[in-house]
């Protein structure tokens, strides 16, 4: 929404991860700039995962996507990759 700044303010990611809660699924989150949501390594997070969806296209993200993509997927349940 805003990237590669901290400010979640009027942020839709908090509304798309709340419906996909509401849905019944499982949601992690991960977020370089947010010391909230930046504890666990993305790799981690993704370890069984169906889907990694970017909300928020930072920089940090970008690159981490490029340099390890094939690594995340490996770990994944079933490999998607969604960048909005």
């Amino acid at each position: 929404y805003k990237p590669n700044v901290a400010d979640t303010r009027q942020s839709p990611a908090f509304e798309i991860f709340e419906t996909f809660k509401a849905q019944g699924l499982e949601v992690l989150a991960y977020d370089p700039l947010l010391t909230d949501y930046n504890q666990v390594p993305l790799e981690t997070l993704a370890q069984g995962a169906d889907c990694l969806a970017v909300l928020v296209n930072h920089t940090d993200v970008q690159t981490l996507l490029s340099e390890q993509r094939q690594a995340l997927m490996s770990v994944m349940r079933t490999p998607h990759i969604v960048v909005y």
